[in-house]
């Protein structure tokens, strides 16, 4: 084999044979015939078979030399200077290895997601590990450092949690104890082994404007849950962490016990909103009991037998239906009710085939069904609601906060960076029958446009598509009264009298020096 072919990145995608006239694929395991000394058949196939892998071969990291030789060769000043040298370049220069990574070969790919498969299946570990955040970054630090060994279970339950856990909690009491003013959260519950617990998290805006929420405790309590006793609980909490000065506000439940026991405590109380809303709901739907209690039996029927579950889901397909469970009904899980009706209605055919076969005392009348039907769009609101308020990350509201942030800015930054013509002022015109006409022609075409986001005019829509300038989200109908109201604002239904009002007040405005303006902003927009 010519040196030229050893040499070749595309060798290390391939296995040269024996006879050197044949290279076997790493990838695919294909036989290429390079008989002619070229290595355009092995270009070719990987350009048509494995597009997505890159040809050239990754730049190795420069190794440096070592301390023996450098001692060896030079003295011992020159060998410090060196190896000081050596370092620094070592620490400042970047390596093509940082942002560019050879792919495994495909056997080592197939051998790794095995061994992902088994852990996945002999450890009962969730399908979901493998989209957890720490999880991806635990793979890639270990990815990059070959040589790491896992620690045992007792060095990771005695050394490791309990060091880590210090620091994150000594980094946590920072960051609370930085903000001027926090609101607490609190709730307690039973777990399945008859243990009480009580939580509470503290809430703050940092000095970025942003929300963070810090976790103070999930504490094991076994006193009585007395008004009293949680006053003083919480107390020990806030002396803890060195916040009982700061602390501007309490969430709970309506229970009456956390009620008064931050009344004792003289804080502020803020019963949970999305608490109060399941209460109202709960009250509501108890007009409706009868028709719940039978859509739960079905339910419950459904969940208990095997036959039934296999049955329904047979139906279902027959039926070209989607393949869904029905939801059960949970007193303390919010907007179960609205999740269980929903559901059933979704597979109503397959429910009353498959109940009228197995079950027909569970049958529901056309009655019943007329109930569940009306009621789901009273319950929509307070679901999507709960479902807003109680998102850990809300994306709505968040981001339609930090979108209107983002509006007034621009359209700050657009008034105070237009400097407009001073001839549009009565004082700019040599005589007022000028003035006049201009005003006049402004008037007449203003109705035609007007500034959107960012200050760029645009033609005035039509009453045809004026309706979807605001885009509108079909599966939401708690934001269609907002979105109405903005769009009112936003396009008022005369524009031509609306333009008339804006121009009016820029003429009553006072007139804006040039020079003082531009010196105001030193240096900033060049507007002409």
């Amino acid at each position: 084999m010519s040196s030229k072919r050893k040499h070749s990145p595309l060798w290390t995608h391939f296995t040269e044979d024996i006879d050197n006239k044949k290279a076997k694929c790493n990838h695919c395991s294909t036989i290429i015939s390079i008989a002619g000394g070229s290595n355009g058949n092995l270009t070719r196939h990987m350009k048509t078979k494995h597009l997505l892998i890159p040809l050239t071969a990754e730049r190795q990291t420069p190794i440096l030399p070592s301390l023996n030789s450098l001692q060896s060769s030079q003295s011992t000043c020159e060998s410090e200077n060196i190896i000081s040298a050596s370092s620094n370049i070592v620490d400042s220069q970047q390596s093509m290895t940082q942002y560019i990574r050879r792919p495994p070969p495909v056997p080592k790919i197939e051998q790794i997601d095995k061994q992902l498969v088994k852990m996945v299946a002999k450890g009962h570990h969730a399908l979901r590990i493998v989209e957890e955040t720490e999880f991806r970054k635990l793979i890639e630090l270990v990815s990059q450092c070959p040589g790491y060994k896992l620690p045992s279970r007792k060095t990771l339950s005695e050394n490791l949690m309990s060091r880590i856990h210090n620091d994150v909690m000594a980094e946590a009491k920072i960051k609370v104890q930085a903000a001027p003013a926090l609101s607490l959260s609190t709730d307690g519950w039973t777990s399945r082994n008859n243990d009480s617990y009580i939580a509470i998290v503290a809430h703050f805006i940092n000095e970025e404007t942003k929300l963070h929420s810090v976790l103070l405790g999930c504490i094991n309590y076994k006193e009585r849950h007395t008004s009293q006793n949680l006053c003083d609980f919480m107390k020990v909490v806030m002396a803890e962490w060195n916040i009982s000065h700061t602390v501007a506000a309490i969430v709970s439940d309506n229970a009456a016990n956390i009620l008064s026991a931050v009344r004792l405590g003289d804080w502020r109380s803020i019963s949970c909103f999305a608490h109060s809303l399941n209460l109202v709901v709960q009250e509501a739907t108890k007009k409706i009991c009868d028709v719940l209690g039978r859509v739960k039996n079905i339910v419950e029927f459904f969940i208990r037998s095997t036959q039934g579950k296999h049955k329904l889901t047979a139906t279902q397909q027959q039926m070209n239906l989607p393949v869904l469970k029905l939801k059960q009904d949970v007193q303390t899980c919010w907007n179960s009710t609205f999740d269980m009706l929903k559901r059933i209605v979704q597979v109503k055919d397959a429910v009353i085939a498959t109940v009228a076969l197995l079950r027909p005392d569970l049958t529901l009348n056309e009655g019943d069904w007329e109930v569940i039907e009306e009621v789901l769009p009273l319950l929509s609101p307070f679901y999507e609601i709960t479902v807003e308020i109680s998102a850990e990350k809300n994306s709505l509201l968040k981001k339609g906060m930090e979108d209107r942030l983002k509006d007034i800015e621009k359209n700050m930054l657009y008034a105070e960076c237009t400097i407009l013509d001073p001839r549009f002022k009565t004082r700019g015109f040599k005589n007022q029958r000028a003035c006049e006409m201009v005003v006049q022609a402004l008037r007449n075409k203003i109705g035609q446009v007007q500034l959107v986001q960012g200050g760029t005019p645009e033609a005035v829509p039509t009453s045809s598509d004026a309706s979807t300038s605001i885009p509108s989200n079909k599966n939401s109908c708690i934001w269609d009264e907002y979105d109405q109201e903005i769009q009112k604002i936003t396009r008022p239904d005369n524009q031509l009298a609306a333009g008339i009002r804006e121009l009016d007040k820029y003429l009553n405005e006072e007139y804006l020096n040039r020079k003082e303006y531009l010196n105001r902003f030193n240096g900033g927009m060049n507007v002409i």
